[in-house]
């Protein structure tokens, strides 16, 4: 397994929504095993890993990572995911 973490202050803004409500994120750990899954959790503004994840199946990533660098440039993914609001989440 690989592990990696990005960091970002807690200035920027970063939240996260569970279901008791709102908690500031400073950073994110990405696990990811080979062939298998990349697994992101939220780290929390005390430095520990929130208590949920996201889960990518592998045989997905592609298709995550290529809809990301799509939204960064401005441009619509070729394939629109169904939209879930989430009641009380800011826009970006």
């Amino acid at each position: 397994m690989n592990v990696a973490t990005i960091g970002f202050p807690v200035e920027a803004g970063c939240v996260a929504l569970g279901r008791n409500g709102t908690i500031a994120v400073s950073g994110i750990t990405l696990y990811w095993e080979p062939g298998d899954r990349l697994t992101l959790y939220p780290i929390t503004s005390k430095g520990r890993e929130g208590r949920y994840m996201i889960d990518i199946p592998a045989s997905h990533l592609e298709q995550f990572l290529t809809a990301i660098l799509a939204l960064r440039a401005g441009n619509q993914p070729d394939e629109e995911a169904p939209h879930h609001p989430i009641a009380g989440a800011k826009p970006p």
